[in-house]
């Protein structure tokens, strides 16, 4: 499964209003078994240590486009 994760700060906080008992955005999709080996999680720029801890745990994958993220106003340095 392919999806968008933690892309900016609006969606997140908009999300997890609708899940107000869940602790964060990767929650959500571990409610619904949709988090293991064969997950993709585009972008995941916003992830908390505990989020990052629990994709690599469930050998998901974050996967980004600096071209995208770039127009989603992020910014890596090296």
């Amino acid at each position: 499964m392919q999806t968008h994760l933690a892309e900016n700060e609006e969606e997140i906080s908009y999300t997890m209003s609708l899940y107000p008992r869940l602790n964060h955005y990767l929650d959500i999709y571990q409610e619904f078994g949709l988090i293991g080996n064969k997950s993709l999680m585009g972008h995941s720029i916003h992830l908390s240590s505990n989020e990052t801890a629990i994709l690599k745990d469930l050998q998901a994958v974050a996967v980004y486009c600096p071209t995208s993220n770039m127009f989603l106003g992020v910014v890596f340095s090296h």
